[in-house]
């Protein structure tokens, strides 16, 4: 029985939109407003401006536009094209992927910057590029808790700002430089439960107008201590071992010594010095009525 040419046109219609249904091609052009894309299915045959596939509800969205020569499916609604929505994520045989461990999740960027995590060995890597910058930006609190160790590593320099006040607050806080160690700011609080320990291989520098230090169980200076300016001490100063003092020193109070006071040169007081008195001691003679006294039989040295 011969088909009618009404039957030949919808056999041959529906052909086609059987064959256009799901349809490959590349990305010919790409709008951001309203986000658009054209495929190209090959030679001058493009497709009208489609939406392509994103995962996007009402909760959240995951963005990423399509770049022109992308590989992608089309697939249109009852074979017409022009419904057509475009899924990207097609793997180009050209292009290494990013990783070949089976246990990888890697988001790799163009610029070289990745995202990794292991299934294996619990690992979420972030490896950026040369220049870029890594930014958390929060409206409120920001957490940073771990278990284990936390560890910051830097190259270069590690800056830590606080608009307001930076806390620092452990059993132990060790602070360790092979230079210098230095701390600027209108107020700075260290408060630890235990101790707080700060090494440096060369020098640690404090300067300020007022530097008060408070330790009910006494403050621990270990190797020589070199004080430029004057050092004043309002209640009992104990030494257990030799003092030496070099220069013109002063001072006030009195000092009480278990053992000798030696000094390598002259020793005075508002009244004179110990040679004066050393001289007067050893030349002295006294008269009386009877008679005239010797000089001291133990002279003084």
């Amino acid at each position: 029985m011969a088909q009618s040419d009404d039957d030949e046109y919808a056999a041959a219609e529906n052909a086609r939109r059987l064959r256009d249904a799901v349809k490959r091609g590349t990305i010919a052009a790409v709008q951001m407003k309203p986000p658009r894309c054209r495929v190209s299915f090959g030679g001058e045959h493009q497709s009208g401006w489609l939406q392509w596939f994103t995962h996007a509800t009402s909760e959240r969205i995951d963005w990423s536009a399509p770049s022109v020569g992308d590989p992608v499916t089309v697939v249109s609604e009852g074979g017409d094209t022009r419904n057509g929505v475009v899924m990207l994520g097609l793997h180009i045989d050209n292009v290494d992927p990013p990783s070949s461990d089976p246990h990888d999740h890697v988001t790799a960027y163009c610029d070289g910057a990745r995202l990794t995590y292991n299934t294996k060995n619990h690992t979420l890597t972030w490896q950026g590029v040369p220049d870029g910058v890594v930014k958390i930006l929060g409206e409120s609190e920001i957490e940073i808790f771990g278990r284990a160790d936390v560890t910051i590593n830097s190259e270069n320099v590690v800056n830590i700002h606080g608009g307001k006040l930076i806390n620092a607050d452990a059993d132990i806080i060790n602070v360790t430089a092979t230079d210098t160690i230095n701390a600027h700011a209108d107020l700075v609080n260290v408060i630890a439960t235990s101790s707080v320990s700060v090494t440096a291989a060369n020098r640690i520098s404090l300067t300020a107008q007022t530097i008060s230090a408070w330790a009910p169980g006494g403050i621990t200076l270990a190797g020589p201590t070199h004080i430029t300016e004057t050092l004043v001490v309002d209640k009992l100063a104990t030494f257990r071992n030799d003092i030496s003092v070099t220069g013109d020193n002063g001072g006030t109070g009195n000092i009480t010594t278990r053992g000798s006071v030696l000094a390598g040169q002259d020793v005075q007081d508002r009244q004179g010095t110990m040679n004066e008195m050393r001289i007067t001691y050893n030349g002295h003679v006294h008269t009386c009525p009877d008679g005239e006294t010797d000089k001291p039989n133990q002279q003084m040295a």
